[in-house]
């Protein structure tokens, strides 16, 4: 018997052994004998698969073969979790080649005396520092993360048999490592070990390392999303997108230089950028397909942003400019970008010229006088002007008469001018404001209504929202009579949504509003501090909005449904 088919057979005899002291001390704590047989059962399928393994590797043992090389089994513990896993469960791993490291830093998770939420949490965020190579880190995150899908899926199953490829199934890998180094082939394993087609979205961060290899991602020809946060990079060559035929989102973070050209990924149809560094006027050519950028905190090495960089976007439909040390903006030579539909900026209203005919439009810091250059956006549909903006007249609203969502900042002086606005497609209004403004009979199909920072309840002025179904009240701080708002809530016939955030009552009865107000109608939805949720319900379901509306709000990628349905 030579030194490596011993160490097989030691090894394999102390994992039965453990099995035996584990399954033992699951039967005393078990109440009833079908729980003793199911850890009996388990025991003996655990047992059979690792003699199975053993007799396997004495077969084909190599002389240079370590114990971890080709079929490999060990068992993982979790003490305060359910009978299944305090029986132990087998992991069955074949061709990935652990080394010992590896392997110690599996075996330390059954050491983890805890909730298993914990025990993921620990392990996904493990630090890469504690392995020796990135390739070593890349495959701890690999197979915990196979190990604990199977687990989910199959929790009542003691053997977690990972040696099939075509079902070990990722749809998502995350690697954040402080390696100094990475070789072009240290993902090149997955390509053996995972259902490579099934993997859609890799995240790779490392904040050390000046360089990354050409090919490092030529393996993931199905990859639809790629996210690179790398900012000590010193160069970005595009060969590094070699491969990635299929890419459709690629997200760059905090990189002091961007790549000279995206001409390679041929299906991208949304680019991220964000920290990064552009030097060049020719970064968007070959971007024909894009239909979303977003450009935040970047910064521009030369003194003017020229708006013909976006001129080759022929597809472009929706741009997010957010922060960005942009000095100055050279609108010459620029082309209008007929495809943009919508449009999100804290940015200079020199970005307004990009299409007159845009549907949504997200200023989160704009100007006064922005009136001047808002009438001429008649096809707008979604239009957020409330921060950053003390209008100096609102009369420019009645032509935008396709407007169905509107957000606005009003001042008392305009209180008098909101009587003569007329908005009959209009279905969701927020308006900041101290006091309740007059809407007259134009404001008849207004589905839902929010009301921030209001001072003062003036009720009659809802008299005209007889088809309102939503309404909510956020940072308001009022004296209220509780009869009186009682009384005042029945004006609105349909309403069926009702929420109070953020907010505090001044009742002189000393007593909680909320039970009176609901016992008025059986169809309100007694939703105090509701849940984002229950709001995303009646925004898909039931606010009557054109579908470019809708899809904004709930998409989730805006900046600003990010932020509207977070204060819920």
């Amino acid at each position: 018997m030579n030194q490596s088919s011993g160490k097989i057979l030691e090894y394999y005899s102390n994992l039965i052994n453990q099995i035996d002291i584990k399954s033992e001390e699951a039967i005393l704590k078990c109440k009833t004998d079908e729980m003793k047989n199911i850890v009996n059962s388990d025991r003996a399928k655990i047992i059979a698969k690792i003699k199975e393994i053993q007799s396997i590797k004495l077969d084909n043992l190599k002389s240079t073969d370590s114990i971890y090389d080709g079929l490999f089994g060990f068992v993982l513990f979790f003490e305060k979790y359910s009978l299944e896993w305090k029986t132990g469960h087998l992991v069955v791993l074949n061709n990935i080649n652990l080394t010992e490291k590896l392997f110690e830093e599996f075996i330390s998770i059954s050491e983890q005396n805890t909730e298993p939420f914990t025990i993921r949490s620990n392990c996904l965020t493990k630090k890469s520092d504690k392995f020796n190579t990135f390739e070593e880190f890349a495959k701890y995150r690999v197979i915990f993360n196979l190990v604990w899908n199977f687990h989910d899926d199959n929790i009542k199953e003691p053997i977690i048999d990972l040696t099939q490829i075509e079902e070990n199934k990722l749809t998502m890998l995350e690697l954040d490592s402080k390696f100094e180094e990475l070789a072009e082939n240290s993902l090149s394993f997955v390509e053996g070990f995972l259902n490579i087609e099934i993997l859609k979205y890799l995240s790779l961060s490392n904040d050390k390392i000046v360089d990354i290899p050409n090919n490092f991602f030529h393996i993931f020809k199905n990859l639809s999303k790629l996210s690179l946060c790398l900012p000590k990079l010193i160069s970005f060559d595009e060969d590094l997108f070699n491969g990635l035929d299929n890419l459709e989102i690629l997200e760059l973070k905090s990189l002091e230089t961007a790549p000279s050209s995206f001409k390679k990924l041929t299906k991208l149809n949304k680019l991220i950028l964000e920290r990064v560094v552009i030097n060049n006027n020719y970064i968007f050519n070959n971007l024909e397909h894009v239909k979303k950028l977003v450009l935040k905190e970047c910064k521009y090495l030369k003194s003017e942003f020229e708006l013909s960089i976006f001129n080759s976007l022929k597809s472009l439909e929706s741009l997010i400019i957010f922060e960005n040390k942009f000095e100055q903006i050279d609108s010459s030579n620029f082309n209008v970008l007929k495809s943009l539909k919508c449009l999100e900026m804290n940015a200079d209203q020199e970005f307004l010229i990009l299409n007159p005919n845009l549907e949504i439009l997200n200023l989160e810091t704009v100007s006064s006088n922005v009136s001047i250059k808002l009438v001429e956006f008649k096809m707008l549909k979604f239009l957020n002007i409330q921060y950053g903006c003390q209008l100096n007249d609102i009369g420019f609203i009645n032509d935008l008469s396709e407007l169905e969502f509107l957000n606005i900042c009003l001042s008392e002086s305009l209180h008098g001018t909101f009587e003569i606005v007329k908005l009959p497609k209009l279905k969701f209004l927020v308006i900041n404001s101290r006091s309740i403004p007059n809407f007259n009979n134009s404001f008849k199909n207004l589905q839902g209504l929010e009301l921030i920072s209001l001072r003062f309840m003036e009720w009659d002025r809802l008299v005209n929202l007889v088809n309102l179904e939503y309404l909510a009240f956020t940072d308001i701080l009022v004296d209220i009579d509780l009869h009186i708002l009682t009384d005042n809530f029945q004006i609105l016939k349909s309403l069926n949504f009702l929420y109070f955030q953020n907010t505090m009552w001044n009742c002189p009865q000393k007593r909680i509003v909320y039970p009176d107000i609901f016992q008025m109608s059986f169809n309100l939805i007694n939703e105090i501090e509701g849940e984002p949720d229950d709001k995303e319900i009646f925004f898909e379901k039931y606010l009557r909005v054109s579908e470019c509306v809708r899809e904004y709000l709930l998409n989730h990628e805006s900046e600003y449904s990010k932020e509207f349905f977070e204060n819920q």
